[in-house]
């Protein structure tokens, strides 16, 4: 294994676990109600999470701009892959970036 490869292993090893520690003051706790958010879609429509929920909630995915970055953009075509399962469960998908 390359050098480069391994530091870059341990480093991420050693963030994993100070995330974990760190991960515990994050965010509203489960079940809380999540905060009014309104923008504009695609199309300049204001909408909210209420108007963007399936009958079982909604997943929000928040990316970077999807133009540019092509992880991104690849995590926006693998979302759009899975977004039918979930809309089968009563979860609506949508991506804010």
């Amino acid at each position: 294994m390359e050098i480069g490869a391994l530091a870059g292993l341990l480093l991420l090893g050693a963030g994993w676990t100070q995330a974990g520690e760190y991960a515990g003051g994050w965010g509203p706790a489960v079940g809380a109600m999540a905060p009014t958010i309104e923008a504009n879609d695609q199309t300049g429509a204001v909408r909210s999470l209420d108007s963007l929920a399936g009958k079982r909630g909604l997943l929000l995915f928040m990316n970077r701009p999807a133009d540019w970055w092509p992880l991104c953009k690849a995590q926006l075509v693998q979302l759009e892959q899975w977004r039918a399962r979930f809309e089968s469960e009563g979860v609506n998908v949508a991506a804010m970036t």
